[in-house]
């Protein structure tokens, strides 16, 4: 299996995020104990989407065959293991989708934030 990369590696390869961003979360982590990816969001660092597309990519590494089994390959995962695997892998692709649509719709809210607060005073 190969290693898993670290959360800010992989966003900042994704170009969600940059080196600046990254140091400046890790420091409010080990001051806060903190989670990263939730500093991220606080920040607006990162959108959800992005976070979400990173844990799975750190979540899913190394998991999934990069070639088709030879004669002496070895044969892969159980039957029920790979039906598991083909299930969460199922799971993480719709909360991916859920996760983008859900931060569109919280943009889309953001973005009503100023009128309301007019229509209030």
């Amino acid at each position: 299996m190969d290693a898993v990369r670290k959360l800010g590696e992989l966003l900042i390869a994704e170009g969600a995020i940059t080196q600046e961003q990254l140091t400046a979360a890790i420091a409010e982590h080990e001051r806060t104990g903190e989670r990263l990816g939730e500093i991220l969001l606080a920040r607006r660092s990162v959108s959800r989407l992005n976070l979400a597309n990173a844990m799975t990519e750190q979540h899913t590494a190394g998991r999934l065959p990069t070639a088709a089994p030879g004669p002496s390959a070895d044969p892969g995962p159980e039957p029920d293991l790979a039906s598991k695997l083909a299930q969460v892998d199922a799971l993480l692709a719709r909360l991916v989708l859920t996760t983008g649509e859900l931060d569109e719709r919280l943009g889309a809210l953001e973005a009503l934030i100023p009128a309301i607060s007019d229509a209030l005073r």
